[in-house]
This record gives structure tokens, sequence and C-alpha cells, in this order.
């Protein structure tokens, strides 16, 4: 059986690149750090998701 995480691979990650890494980055910004710290931010939760799902 394979893993759904293979089949749904596409799918997963757009919606992170939108409304989660959107909501990832107003909230680093908003807790007082940079775009940069947001990207490095949104950049760990991205690697980390796909590194699970594997």
């Amino acid at each position: 059986m394979g893993s759904l995480y293979d089949e749904d691979e596409e799918e997963i990650e757009e919606s992170l690149t939108d409304e989660q890494a959107k909501r990832l980055t107003e909230w680093v910004i908003k807790n007082g750090h940079t775009k940069e710290e947001a990207y490095e931010a949104l950049t760990y939760v991205m690697s980390a998701t796909v590194e699970r799902g594997k």
C-alpha cells in the first residue's frame, strides 16, 4: 500500500505555500521578527513536512 503523501504530494505543498505560509509569515513578523526570519521559518516548516511525509 502506497503512502497517501506520495499521491497528494503536490496538493500538500500547494496548500502549505498558500494559506499556511501566509499565516506563518504574518505571525513571525507580528512577533517582532524580520521577513528574512519568516522565510527561514517557512523553509524549515516545509522541509520538516516533506521529511515527515516520507
